[in-house]
């Protein structure tokens, strides 16, 4: 079975794909670390307003899906 990136964001396994490319061109190592360093540091930036019930809460519900 081959799943793409866009198959994984579709089956909600992953919450966000992260392009390699701009405007078709390839990203250097040190642009696209900078790029997954900038989406992490939004999620966690969420995550941090978040009460200890609703990360079990989330937590849960994603693991349910499967």
């Amino acid at each position: 079975m081959k799943l793409t990136p866009t198959d994984l964001l579709e089956l909600t396994i992953v919450d966000k794909v992260i392009s390699e490319t701009r405007r078709k061109v390839k990203l250097t190592k040190t642009e696209l670390i900078n790029r997954i360093r900038e989406e992490i540091e939004i999620g966690l930036e969420e995550m941090m307003t978040w009460t200890p019930e609703q990360v079990v809460a989330q937590r849960q519900n994603r693991f349910r899906q499967y």
